[in-house]
């Protein structure tokens, strides 16, 4: 026996397998439902806070006590210093003047060396003083942050965990939206 196939034929064979497939699809339904917080835990995190800071340390030391210095007689080095120079001024040069000029400027120069070649005394005792300075460094401190909680919530006789960053406390009331999918097997 021979089959003929027809176009009506193939289109209800077609609209029959769409229905099909489209029978067989899942369905989801959302709902919102109400459950009661039964325990709450805080998540955290812990780091090491390093913070510079600047401490002023002061410190006693022991500080030498000199005896008064004995220094060369200023106005003794004045008064070699301007011979010397005038001295040395009349025998560079016949020029007038050439001798003050020299006297004045031999003054100051052995005037400076007789202040310079002031020496300190001996050490005749010791002093403490107090010696501060500022010192630098880096404080670390263990710091421990909340990042969010974890929530054990009861809904319709069964227990449900579900992370936050909302704190809430124990017995709260608590909107959760349940998402049920169905299908065939």
């Amino acid at each position: 026996m021979k089959t003929i196939v027809t176009l009506t034929t193939l289109a209800s064979l077609a609209a029959s397998v769409a229905f099909t497939q489209t029978a067989a699809a899942d369905q989801t339904k959302v709902r919102t439902i109400i459950g009661n917080v039964s325990d709450v835990e805080a998540l955290t995190t812990t780091y090491v806070r390093k913070t510079p800071i600047e401490e002023k340390v002061c410190r006693v030391e022991e500080v030498p006590i000199y005896e008064e210095g004995q220094g060369g007689d200023e106005l003794g080095g004045l008064i070699i210093g301007g011979l010397i120079g005038s001295a040395v001024g009349n025998a560079a040069t016949d020029a007038k003047g050439a001798g003050t000029f020299g006297a004045i400027t031999g003054a100051l120069v052995g005037r400076e060396h007789a202040k310079n070649s002031k020496t300190e005394g001996k050490i005749v005792g010791y002093r403490q003083q107090d010696v501060c300075e500022i010192q630098k460094s880096v404080r670390e401190e263990r710091v421990e942050e909340v990042t969010g909680y974890r929530l054990t919530i009861d809904v319709d006789g069964d227990e449900v965990i579900l992370k936050t960053k909302k704190i809430y406390d124990t017995g709260d009331e608590i909107r959760i939206r349940r998402k049920t999918t169905y299908s065939l097997d």
